[in-house]
């Protein structure tokens, strides 16, 4: 009888081209590293699929920095209309609030 024990694999770092297939490993998880293929299935919970800075892979294992900003459109230098943007999800996505409208 053959012995077919699953392991786990845990990639921190490297650059892989291709798709993304587990096959049937026990489990997957990424916390580093440059993709061909979005990752972001396999994330660990503290790290997200940003945009690489290496020719050849589009996209890189990061964290989004992202804060709340008040956006203003102007119209001949007055405020016309105010939102508060903050981040939503784990994408690079802002929800919007107005604030003011004149």
């Amino acid at each position: 009888m053959a012995n077919s024990a699953q392991a786990a694999l845990n990639i921190s770092g490297g650059s892989f081209q291709g798709d993304i297939q587990t096959g049937t490993a026990h489990g997957l998880s990424i916390s580093g590293g440059y993709f061909t293929a979005d990752p972001t299935s396999y994330l660990v919970s503290d790290k997200d699929a940003v945009a690489s800075n290496q020719d050849g892979y589009q996209y890189m294992v990061g964290t989004l920095a992202l804060s709340q900003q008040t956006l203003a459109l102007t119209k001949g230098g007055e405020a016309v209309l105010s939102v508060n943007a903050e981040p939503w999800g784990r994408c690079a996505c802002f929800r919007c609030v107005l604030v003011q409208r004149q």
